[in-house]
């Protein structure tokens, strides 16, 4: 996929994977290596789950909540902030729907019945690397009692 480059950016500010250690830390690319995916394919399953929180930023700094249903829908809020930053310039028009796509619905309840087999498979890798990842956030922060130590969390127990 190679370097990407902020729009009227002369400078590249983001080249997937460059550490070994974050390309390992990135669940999607992991599940994708697994499912023998193209070094490509790979990338971009990592790169969308890179991504795809990109609205927790701004969802917690205006509304104090990561709680889509006391704030706004961060997925939505993330695909708003990729298109309005140009983060995608290098990207080609098929990859950038792509992206756009799996991270509008990875934190949907399903996904449409009606998806590509390109989409639907980025979808599904998103939304399992997102479940590892929370899961592994909540294991970590689960006290003896139920209850979570991260008071922004505790709304899931």
């Amino acid at each position: 996929m190679g370097p990407i480059r902020c729009k009227n950016s002369k400078t590249f500010f983001f080249q997937p994977f460059s550490n070994e250690k974050l390309r390992a830390s990135l669940p999607g690319h992991l599940i994708a290596k697994k499912l023998l995916l193209g070094k490509e394919e790979q990338e971009m399953a990592g790169l969308i789950g890179l991504w795809h929180d990109i609205g927790r930023f701004d969802q917690f700094k205006k509304y104090r909540t990561f709680n889509d249903q006391e704030s706004v829908d961060h997925a939505e809020l993330g695909v708003l902030m990729i298109k309005d930053q140009g983060f995608m310039v290098e990207i080609s028009e098929g990859n950038k729907r792509l992206i756009i796509e799996a991270i509008r619905h990875h934190n949907q309840l399903g996904l449409p019945a009606k998806m590509d087999n390109q989409l639907l498979l980025f979808s599904q890798i998103l939304r399992d690397a997102d479940k590892l990842d929370i899961w592994g956030i909540c294991v970590s922060k689960l006290q003896k009692d139920g209850s979570f130590s991260i008071p922004s969390m505790s709304w899931l127990a």
